[in-house]
């Protein structure tokens, strides 16, 4: 699942499952129809299913109104995008009482990449992480629960 530019990270992660022989589904959400990244960009075995803020392409509404869907089928979930998307797929996650995997890819502001200026910390159940050093990817649980 991806919102706006967390298509980005998830393009490397499309091909490399497609490689390993796996259907992958990709739920891509963005403000509109322009800001969605053309499925040419993607592997052709990746079946991808859009959302926009304004209904011009896809399902009208935030990709994350898709989940509850797919999530019945799905062997595990990967995202990248805003943290308000990854706090409602918390919410789906709970509502269902999934017990699916969920990574979330998080997007902070790195000032040095090392873990030494702490500017990448995020809050986890197991105390303070940096996105640099020990993520960026996190499962869901840690971060929104």
């Amino acid at each position: 699942m991806a919102g706006g530019l967390g298509i980005a990270a998830l393009v490397a992660l499309a091909d490399e499952a497609v490689a390993q022989g796996r259907s992958v589904t990709l739920l891509q959400g963005a403000r509109t129809a322009d800001r969605l990244l053309p499925a040419s960009h993607l592997p052709l075995e990746v079946e991808v299913v859009t959302a926009t803020d304004d209904g011009s392409r896809g399902h009208h509404g935030p990709v994350t109104d898709l989940l509850p869907h797919y999530l019945d089928w799905a062997d595990e979930v990967f995202a990248c995008g805003p943290n308000a998307m990854f706090q409602s797929m918390a919410e789906v996650r709970r509502q269902r009482a999934s017990r699916k995997p969920m990574q979330v890819l998080l997007e902070e502001h790195m000032g040095c990449g090392t873990g030494i200026c702490y500017g990448c910390a995020v809050f986890t159940r197991r105390g303070v992480r940096l996105v640099c050093k020990d993520g960026p990817r996190f499962n869901i649980r840690e971060i929104f629960s």
